[in-house]
C-alpha cells in the first residue's frame, strides 16, 4: 500500500472507530444518517459532522509528524478521502461541508493545521475547531474539553508505530 493510502485507509478506519469518539467524549460513534439527524439539535449535527473531520485530519496528520506522508501530498489525501480511488464518492457532505470546493480546501486546511503545529498543541486546535465553548450541553462540553487531551495524546502515542508500520 502507498503512504497516502496507507494514510487514509488508517485515519478513516479509525476516526469510524468507537474509541476515539469515547476518548473525546461522546460516548460512541454516532451513527445516525442524514435523515435522522434532523430529529437532533442542529448544533449537535454540526458537532458530530466537525468531530469526524477533525479526527480524520488529525489522523492523516499524524502520518506527517510521523514522516511517513510528504506533506506536498496532503491534497491528494484530501482527494482520496472525499472521492475515493475512482471519483466516485461525494464524501465532503458527510464531512459537513456544502460543496466540493468546500470540502476540499476545508479538508486540507485542517489536516495541514495539524500538520504544522507540534503535537503538544494538537488538543488545543481540537477544541478550537470544535468550537468546544459554544456546546450548550455542559456535560459533552466538559467531557469534550478533557477528551481532546485525550485523544492528542492517544494520537501523538503512536507516531513511533506509524514510522514503524511504514519500514
Amino acid at each position: 500500500m502507498q503512504p497516502i493510502e496507507a494514510a487514509v485507509h488508517f485515519a478513516i478506519s479509525t476516526a469510524l472507530r468507537d474509541e476515539p469518539w469515547e476518548d473525546l467524549g461522546f460516548g460512541k460513534r454516532p451513527r445516525s444518517g442524514r435523515f435522522f439527524q434532523r430529529f437532533k439539535p442542529q448544533w449537535r449535527v454540526y458537532l458530530e459532522d466537525a468531530a469526524l473531520r477533525e479526527l480524520v485530519s488529525l489522523f492523516t496528520a499524524a502520518h506527517v509528524h510521523a514522516q511517513v506522508l510528504d506533506p506536498r501530498l496532503i491534497p491528494a489525501a484530501v482527494d482520496l478521502i472525499l472521492y475515493g480511488e475512482n471519483g466516485s464518492l461525494q464524501l465532503w457532505r458527510t464531512f459537513g461541508f456544502t460543496s466540493r470546493a468546500d470540502g476540499f480546501h476545508g479538508l486540507v486546511a485542517a489536516i495541514q493545521a495539524y500538520a504544522t503545529i507540534p503535537p503538544g498543541n494538537w488538543s488545543v486546535r481540537l477544541v478550537e475547531a470544535l468550537d468546544a465553548s459554544s456546546i450548550p450541553d455542559t456535560r459533552l462540553r466538559a467531557n469534550i474539553l478533557i477528551g481532546a487531551v485525550r485523544v492528542a495524546q492517544t494520537t501523538e502515542s503512536m507516531l513511533p508505530l506509524l514510522r514503524s508500520n511504514a519500514n
